[in-house]
């Protein structure tokens, strides 16, 4: 994860997520894994308290997380050194997060993944004011700046069929204001960049545009649109490009079978 801890990504217990600074900083500032064994009395400690066996189970779980972590840095930091991602990427947040997860995709080979997963985020759109539309155009041009990035930086690695980009959000924004700017609603528009939008899939626009006239058979009430395509519509077409069987499926996303697959989804 590069923008801290999530759900999305949690998923069996035994593959726990590790965060990533998008600064490329990695690990903790109090232990140096390269000093532990050079007088650094700090970083000894560190190494041999790790070295420990406990028996309280909270303190040896502690122990083994805390490890891996240092472990699962200095690899990291390894891998990183050869990262070969040259594309320039804008210096926005969402800019910063996806050029990170650009360099790890680069160093897939020296971390010996053939499989990765990201999660990155950009707030800032529970807008109200009367500077409403300034900030949403402002936040779109960073995604449409960071995603471009991203998207020339996998071309570029040769993996522009083999990687997917998506967005999701747990709401979207009302059509119609509240007094004091937009408020929550429900349907709201997402992207898909990348592999499984490409050939057949891309530039085109899946499921039904809504009417976004006030009052329409899709407002549901103060501009609140009614998704006309199910989270789990689209979770489940991204986990079958993504290779997951029937089984897998099932347990992912159970409530895919209650809804058709997406029309022309290839």
């Amino acid at each position: 994860s590069l923008s801290g801890g999530n759900l999305w990504e949690a998923g069996d217990k035994s593959l726990t997520p590790y965060r990533v600074s998008s600064s490329g900083r990695f690990g903790f500032d109090f232990y140096d894994p390269n000093a532990r064994a050079g007088g650094d009395p700090l970083s000894a400690a560190v190494a041999a308290t790790l070295a420990e066996t406990r028996t309280h189970p909270f303190e040896q779980t502690w122990l083994n997380m805390m490890g891996r972590s240092i472990e699962v840095q200095r690899v990291l930091a390894g891998a990183l050194a050869g990262s070969t991602v040259t594309t320039a990427f804008p210096d926005t947040g969402l800019g910063r997060q996806l050029a990170m997860a650009a360099k790890l995709i680069g160093a897939r080979g020296a971390l010996g993944l053939s499989r990765q997963c990201f999660f990155t985020s950009i707030g800032g759109f529970d807008t109200h004011g009367d500077d409403q539309l300034q900030r949403q155009n402002e936040l779109f041009a960073e995604i449409d700046g960071a995603v471009t990035a991203f998207n020339a930086a996998m071309v570029n690695l040769g993996l522009g069929d083999s990687v997917t980009l998506f967005t999701a959000s747990d709401f979207g924004r009302t059509l119609a204001s509240n007094g004091a700017g937009s408020d929550h609603a429900w349907g709201n528009h997402h992207l898909l960049v990348g592999g499984a939008a490409r050939g057949a899939n891309g530039g085109r626009l899946f499921g039904r545009m809504p009417d976004l006239s006030p009052g329409s058979a899709d407002d549901i009430g103060q501009g609140v649109w009614l998704p006309t395509t199910a989270t789990d519509q689209v979770g489940t077409e991204l986990a079958r490009w993504f290779g997951a069987d029937a089984t897998t499926l099932a347990a992912v996303w159970p409530h895919g079978p209650a809804f058709d697959r997406i029309a022309g989804w290839v």
